[in-house]
């Protein structure tokens, strides 16, 4: 079985909840295991954000591949551009417009601790690609 949902949206935080809701309609459709599905819908939120909040582009896409044994989700976006090295620690100041200061960092961390594998790449032009694999349980 191999199956693969696309979507390319507007640069917007409504679009990070539809991505998250949808992934985790396709999920449990394919009767992935539980926790596969929070991990993963965890993965698409946690990119769609940066992606939205981080990358000043325009547009940026979601692409989840699902086969018998591994989920694959590609974020893409149109951005300024992103190499994990430039990632602060954890638990950084930051000083973001009109929200004052926060603490962050953890994103990417935890992306990092629930996928299996994941990669950076530049997106051509412009932006970045950030693909995660995730074994499946069976069970």
């Amino acid at each position: 079985m191999q199956f693969t949902l696309t979507l390319s949206l507007p640069e917007d935080l409504s679009h990070v909840a539809l991505v998250r809701h949808l992934s985790r309609d396709v999920l449990g459709a394919f009767k992935v295991f539980p926790q596969d599905v929070d991990d993963i819908e965890t993965l698409v939120g946690e990119l769609a954000t940066n992606a939205v909040c981080h990358a000043q582009g325009t547009v940026f896409g979601v692409e989840i591949t699902l086969s018998d044994d591994m989920a694959t989700v590609k974020v893409t976006d149109s951005g300024v551009g992103f190499t994990r090295d430039r990632v602060l620690p954890p638990g950084t100041p930051r000083t973001h417009e009109g929200n004052g200061e926060r603490i962050g960092g953890w994103g990417i961390p935890m992306v990092e601790m629930l996928a299996d594998r994941v990669d950076y790449q530049p997106n051509f032009p412009h932006g970045t690609i950030v693909r995660v694999e995730k074994l499946l349980q069976h069970g």
